[in-house]
């Protein structure tokens, strides 16, 4: 990953302001992948080629505005997500510790029950 950066909107073009971030993945091509294209080759909508700069930009940055609310609901989401993963696996230990008193509640009463049925014998017992 590397920053990405812009020139500043300030009458200095000498400031840089980071924009995002850049990430670059290498492995074996799929049908996923996309082709890196030089800019002079990319397409160009007819709509966009006589919108004046001011227009373009605001386009852009209602998209960016767009982009940025689809980022803020996918991270409510994802955060909403985790609060109830987080409750489901203390609820998971919860369940773990009542099931290990269970258990030994359950072999206390199976050492008991085992007791009742076959008492204890000893040598003397068996002589009698």
């Amino acid at each position: 990953s590397a920053p990405l950066f812009s020139q500043g909107k300030s009458s200095s073009k000498d400031i840089w302001e980071e924009i995002g971030v850049v990430t670059i993945s290498f492995g074996w091509p799929t049908s996923s992948h996309t082709e890196l294209v030089v800019p002079e080759r990319l397409k160009v909508s007819s709509e966009n080629r006589n919108l004046a700069p001011a227009t373009q930009l605001e386009k852009l940055q209602n998209m960016n505005q767009a982009s940025r609310q689809s980022l803020h609901l996918v991270a409510t989401r994802l955060s909403a997500m985790q609060q109830v993963l987080n409750a489901l696996t203390a609820h998971q230990a919860d369940l773990l510790k009542e099931q290990d008193e269970q258990l030994s509640v359950m072999k206390r009463l199976e050492l008991t029950l085992k007791e009742m049925k076959e008492p204890y014998l000893t040598d003397l017992d068996i002589e009698l």
